[in-house]
């Protein structure tokens, strides 16, 4: 299982690797990409929605941070999803989007077929709902929510110092627009 890594550990392996000569340096590297990697790709699948082209680019991002050795203004995690978010752009701006990704498959321990199409139906609606979200808004739920940023890594990524406040009022609005369009699917 690979490190699980706070973004101050994240930063200062970076400074590491920057600093290094030799296997040091690289063995600083490889701990950030085992520990990292899982969340670009799905921060990348949820941006492209394909599974293979979210993998490619969440290596290209690694790739590109090794090539480019950017020294950080912030954070690891801000300038790792930050590489990422513009080669997703990138991508979607030479061709259109994929079909939406498939529901996550069941786990085999769900006994009841009942059971496993009604988390299907709200697996689905969820998604419905959140494409119908504008995509800044979209990009903030999932970071929070999905991967657990806090506010200060979502300001990273996305390049802007916000208040918590403000964040805080910004999720609330979505949270509850999310919630009256499941209420409308009937899921709540």
């Amino acid at each position: 299982m690979p490190d699980k890594l706070r973004d101050q550990d994240a930063t200062e392996l970076w400074g590491n690797f920057l600093d290094g000569l030799g296997a040091d340096s690289f063995t600083a590297f490889d701990r950030l990409y085992a520990a990292f990697l899982p969340m670009v790709i799905r921060y990348c699948r949820f941006r492209l929605r394909d599974a293979h082209l979210a993998e490619d680019i969440a290596n290209a991002a690694f790739v590109r941070l090794l090539e480019n050795r950017p020294v950080l203004k912030s954070s690891f995690i801000g300038l790792l999803l930050r590489t990422a978010r513009n080669l997703c752009a990138s991508e979607t701006s030479r061709k259109p989007l994929g079909r939406p990704m498939p529901a996550e498959p069941a786990s085999p321990s769900e006994a009841e077929p009942g059971h496993e199409l009604e988390r299907q139906d709200a697996h689905a609606a969820l998604a419905d709902c959140l494409d119908r979200l504008p995509e800044p808004d979209r990009t903030l739920v999932v970071l929070h929510h999905g991967e657990g940023l806090t506010y200060r890594e979502i300001s990273d990524v996305l390049g802007q110092r916000v208040a918590l406040s403000t964040f805080t009022r910004r999720l609330k609005r979505i949270k509850d627009q999310l919630l009256r369009c499941l209420r409308e699917k009937s899921i709540f």
